[in-house]
C-alpha cells in the first residue's frame, strides 16, 4: 500500500479541539473476503484487488463552558476497484465501482449538557445525530450490488450520578427515526432482500433504562 497523509490536529480556539485530515491509499492488493458456491458448497475465499481510497476527515469537540460541549465529524470520501472481477468465474468486471461500506459523505453532530447538583449529584443530558449517504453492499457469488439508501441516526440520554459517582441510572432512546440499515456484516437483525439473500442490519428503535453501581 502507497498512503499519504496531511493534517492538523490542535486548539483553534479556547476549548475547541479540532483534528482534520487529508488521504490518499492506494493499495496493490486489497484483501477481499466473500462466500462463493463452488460444486454446492459454501466456501470463504479471499482475493487480492488493486483499490484506491482517498478523502478528507474531520473531528471536533468545543468546550463552550463547563456544562456545554458539542462535538461533530464530517467524512468526505471515495472508494474504487481499480481491477476487479466478480462471480467465481471471474467474469463479472467491477472495475471502477466502490468498495463495500464506504458512503461518500457521514456527517454527525451531538450536544451535552451537565447540571451539577452539588452533594446530590449530576444530570447529564445529550443528544447526537448521525447522516450517512448512500452505500453498497456486494453478493460476490451472484455479482450483484445492493445499495444502502442515505440515512439519518439520532440517539439521545439523559442519566443521573450520584455525588460519589458509585450509583447511576439512565434513561435512553436510541434511533429515533426506527429505521434499519443493512450492514452486510454478521448481527442479530437481518432482512431478506429482492434477490432472495439474507442481510444483516442495524437494529430499530429501542428504549429503556439502565441502573449502574460501582463497588
Amino acid at each position: 500500500m502507497v498512503a499519504y497523509e496531511a493534517g492538523y490536529k490542535g486548539r483553534l480556539l479556547p476549548g475547541l479541539q479540532l483534528t482534520s485530515a487529508f488521504f490518499y491509499y492506494d493499495y496493490k492488493s486489497e484483501q477481499i473476503s466473500s462466500t462463493v458456491t463452488v460444486n454446492g458448497s459454501n466456501v470463504i475465499t479471499t482475493r487480492g484487488a488493486p483499490t484506491l481510497i482517498y478523502g478528507w476527515e474531520n473531528e471536533a469537540t468545543w468546550r463552550l463552558s463547563d456544562a456545554d460541549t458539542i462535538d461533530g465529524s464530517l467524512m468526505l470520501e471515495h472508494s474504487e476497484y481499480k481491477t476487479f472481477f466478480a462471480r467465481p468465474a471471474q467474469n463479472v468486471n467491477w472495475s471502477g465501482d466502490s468498495l463495500d461500506r464506504t458512503p461518500e459523505l457521514v456527517f454527525s453532530a451531538g450536544y451535552a449538557h451537565v447540571w451539577d447538583l452539588g452533594d446530590k449529584g449530576s444530570v447529564r443530558f445529550r443528544i447526537q445525530t448521525r447522516y450517512s449517504s448512500s452505500y453498497l453492499l456486494s453478493d460476490f457469488n451472484n455479482a450483484l450490488h445492493y445499495t444502502q439508501d442515505a440515512f439519518t441516526r439520532t440517539d439521545s440520554s439523559i442519566r443521573y450520578t450520584a455525588a460519589d459517582n458509585r450509583f447511576t441510572v439512565e434513561g435512553f432512546v436510541n434511533n429515533f427515526e426506527d429505521n434499519i440499515q443493512a450492514t452486510g456484516g454478521g448481527g442479530g437483525f437481518s432482512v431478506n432482500t429482492p434477490y432472495g439473500q439474507t442481510v444483516a442490519t442495524t437494529t430499530p428503535r429501542r428504549f429503556g433504562v439502565r441502573l449502574g453501581y460501582r463497588y
